[in-house]
């Protein structure tokens, strides 16, 4: 009763819209003010009892999941949700046009179904008119017969529908992401320096379903529509009073669409971003894990973590809460009009103009048309605005482009003969912070250079310009000769092999490991490398050798064994450019000792650039490069820059003087 109630207080309402335009424009107004009000004092805390955290007294938390900006846009106007629907037509054109002509298959089996509601509802008309002459049973018996015969075909035809449909999304699927992860290889360093790591996974993961959701539901969706268009002829048909009243429903439904479609896409991004950020949490916060124990900040970490939980709980329930009434607006329209459109059918029933088998036949009908709106507006449309998000926050992706790109006519390195030069280069990450301030030297081909200097003087960024990871500001750098902008990209970097401080392995076999750096080497050369970097031992001590599986994130290996592994990589590409970046810096003196032995021994195959802050590891280099504040001060072989008595020398006495004193990890507990 309260149902009926409030569904025909509802429909009064959106009656009262057509009387009056203006009227109609003041009632939304202040119907969307309402809700706003409603969104914003929505709290869940007071509808639902807070439980109690095992740390409610850890008052602080680490602050560690921020967001440098807002992902949700601040106004989501009727307009912006247009040019999203222009988005996904544009995605679905690019992605579906492909599958048409099975589309074409899958909504023909869809929409059998229907015709054959249809055609029961309309053959019942006939039963049921005909049984007060006392032929309804002579006349239903081959009816029935008829459509019990046909059910097993359309039976089959909705299940080839439905099969072909799922193949279609999963293929349309495959192709974007199989496009995204390939646009992803292409977008520079600088990219995943600036994006956080969640954001980019839930690209692949909950947006993903979110859009295979949306196309999931675009063969149906047109298949109930021409559903609904073939119901409506036969309301008509069947009385146009009852019809005319039934279709007050579809402006109201329109209306109820555009008002609550901005504020829907509004709340879902909202929350699609709060999860990014969850899951960013969780990632970080699972890596983490021997620093936090370590520190014995458990406490502090779960209090930040309820707190972002907290947050994803807010814009959860604000998304429920838009979601929710738009719903129950879509059903109380639809029965109020149904209610209307019954009253009118009896009033015709007993002026005479309407049989009771067209009464019966209409009201039947009329669910049939009421089930499909109710399931293209509560389940199909829902979901297909559900899926703008995940496309809008895909594009975002897209969107992103790499400025570090081959220019129309780039040539490829052929070989690598008169060194690297560096011609009065200029470069910040910044606009107002340069790491490099018009920097000029060169490297002979055959040679073993290093660069030192105190952190951040520029050492990095002088290996993250040669491997064009970025351009330069000012000046130019040249590898024989010519200006690495007009090489191409992948021809400079297959001549540099790079061994950098932190070794990434993959999950996967040692092997596998090694042959990343030469997708198609053979399984003797990638033993040549490992022997190379002296790992052949170690990998065939193994009990599976060289199918041994590394472990996440190399795991199952030394630091030093990741490092030889490194190693190897940059044997087996046979680089003419090897770059050492620090890569002895976190191991042992032995293990460091022993890695700098195997380097040496390619010192004579390949010019060698080391950046190291171990100064002896670089002593016996052919030229030191001694940078500070982004110059090169100095340069000369070790004993050259002993005789200078400059910033080498305060360097080499720092670490000289300290040597001999026992380092603090090491000192006696007290």
């Amino acid at each position: 009763m309260l149902f009926t109630m409030l569904a025909i207080a509802g429909g009064t309402a959106t009656v009262k819209y057509y009387v009056s335009k203006k009227k109609a424009k003041k009632t939304r107004r202040s119907l969307s003010r309402s809700i706003e009000k409603l969104n914003d004092k929505l709290q869940l805390d007071v509808l639902v009892p807070q439980r109690q955290s095992d740390h409610d007294e850890v008052q602080t938390h680490v602050a560690l999941w921020k967001r440098d900006k807002p992902l949700v846009p601040e106004k989501q106007s009727a307009h912006s949700f247009k040019k999203e629907g222009k988005l996904f037509n544009r995605y679905l054109r690019k992605y579906g046009a492909p599958y048409w002509r099975p589309a074409l298959l899958s909504g023909a089996g869809l929409v059998s179904f229907g015709l054959y509601e249809i055609g029961f509802t309309r053959a019942l008309k006939n039963i049921i008119n005909s049984s007060a002459s006392g032929k309804g049973l002579l006349l239903a018996k081959p009816i029935l017969a008829k459509l019990l015969l046909v059910f097993p075909a359309v039976a089959l035809l909705v299940l080839m529908g439905e099969r072909i449909s799922a193949a279609i999304t999963s293929k349309v699927v495959k192709d974007l992401n199989s496009d995204m992860y390939q646009h992803l290889q292409k977008l520079p360093v600088s990219y995943y320096k600036d994006t956080k790591l969640g954001d980019i996974l839930t690209r692949f993961s909950s947006d993903m379903i979110y859009v295979r959701l949306g196309i999931t539901q675009i063969i149906p969706t047109v298949a109930d529509l021409l559903i609904v268009v073939l119901n409506i002829i036969m309301l008509f048909m069947l009385s146009v009073p009852m019809a005319l009243v039934t279709m007050t429903s579809l402006p109201v439904l329109i209306y109820i669409l555009r008002d609550f479609s901005p504020s829907l896409s509004k709340a879902n991004y909202a929350l699609k971003d709060e999860e990014a950020m969850v899951m960013q949490a969780v990632q970080e916060s699972t890596q983490a894990q021997a620093m936090i124990k370590s520190f014995s900040i458990q406490p502090s970490m779960q209090s930040g973590f309820v707190n972002q939980l907290e947050r994803l709980q807010k814009v959860s329930t604000n998304a429920l809460f838009n979601r929710t009434a738009f719903e129950r607006t879509v059903i109380s329209s639809l029965f109020f009009t149904q209610l209307l459109s019954i009253s009118t059918g009896l009033i015709l029933l007993g002026a005479g103009t309407l049989s009771i088998g067209g009464l019966v036949s209409f009201i039947m009908m009329q669910g049939i048309f009421v089930s499909y709106m109710r399931k293209l507006f509560r389940n199909r449309i829902d979901e297909v605005l559900t899926s703008l998000i995940g496309i809008r926050r895909v594009d975002t992706l897209f969107q992103s482009q790499s400025d570090i790109i081959d220019i129309p006519g780039a040539i490829v390195l052929p070989t690598f003969r008169e060194g690297v030069c560096f011609e009065n280069v200029s470069f910040g990450y910044t606009d107002d912070n340069l790491q490099l301030r018009n920097t000029s030297f060169s490297i002979q081909p055959g040679s073993f250079v290093a660069f030192v200097g105190p952190s951040g003087a520029g050492k990095s960024t002088i290996l993250n310009l040669l491997l064009r990871f970025y351009d330069v500001s000012a000046g130019r750098v040249t590898v024989d000769g010519h200006d690495i902008r007009h090489l191409t990209i992948s021809s400079l970097r297959q001549k540099i092999g790079i061994v950098l401080q932190d070794t990434f392995v993959f999950n996967a076999s040692i092997a596998d490991n090694i042959r990343v750096a030469k997708p198609n080497a053979t399984d003797d050369e990638i033993m040549q490398a490992a022997q190379a970097a002296e790992l052949h031992e170690f990998i065939t001590d193994l009990p599976q050798g060289y199918e041994t599986n590394a472990g996440e994130a190399g795991k199952r290996l030394s630091g030093g064994q990741k490092q030889r592994v490194a190693i190897a990589r940059a044997i087996l590409c046979d680089p003419a450019i090897l770059i050492l970046d620090e890569a002895t810096s976190s191991l042992d003196a032995e293990t460091a000792a022993a890695i700098d032995a195997t380097v040496h021994k390619l010192r004579h195959k390949c010019t060698v650039i080391s950046i190291s802050h171990n100064l002896r590891a670089i002593a016996k280099a052919d030229n030191i490069f001694v940078l500070d504040k982004g110059s090169v001060m100095e340069q000369g072989s070790h004993d050259e820059l002993m005789l200078l008595n400059g910033l080498y020398v305060q360097l080499w006495n720092a670490q000289t003087s300290t040597a001999h004193e026992t380092p603090l990890l090491e000192a006696p507990l007290s």
